[in-house]
């Protein structure tokens, strides 16, 4: 596997990794609530791909817990944009 080279890239496997539930859970969440991923979601993220590419790029001289918060709120904004409307439609239906 190539190496990833941008928080974009990094987002979008996690997103690849999460099983659908979680991203409608994400989705759901106002931003304010994103902190309470950083001991989940943020680890798993510190772990499998941020922790090994101290003084990389994609740190670029910053810690990794500080990543991980940017890193979740572009999955976060990613999966608003392409669940919300899905989600929306399934709860109108339900209605």
């Amino acid at each position: 596997m190539s190496p990833l080279v941008t928080l974009l890239d990094i987002a979008d496997l996690v997103i690849e990794k999460l099983p659908f539930e979680s991203q409608a859970n994400i989705a759901g969440m106002q931003e304010d609530e994103l902190i309470d991923l950083h001991f989940g979601l943020g680890t798993w993220i510190r772990n499998n791909f941020l922790w090994h590419a101290l003084g990389s790029d994609v740190l670029v001289d910053r810690h990794p817990d500080d990543v991980s918060v940017d890193i979740i709120k572009l999955v976060w904004k990613r999966l608003n944009r392409e669940l919300k409307p899905i989600i929306n439609i399934d709860e109108k239906k339900t209605r």
